[in-house]
């Protein structure tokens, strides 16, 4: 399960069933690929600052 923060204080599911997950950092970038127990893939990137100890 994958969960996000709300307002500080607790947590709510944003995606279940989960089968795989996949995560590589590239030129500063982490790439994530989750596919469902369904086969469904989703895809997303988002960067890492390097202040944030990411390359």
């Amino acid at each position: 399960m994958i969960r996000k923060r709300v307002d500080g204080k607790g947590h709510v599911p944003i995606l279940d069933d989960i089968a795989a997950m996949r995560a590589d950092i590239e030129n500063g970038v982490v790439l994530l690929e989750i596919e469902s127990e369904n086969q469904k893939v989703y895809q997303t990137a988002f960067p890492v600052y390097p202040y944030l100890g990411g390359g």
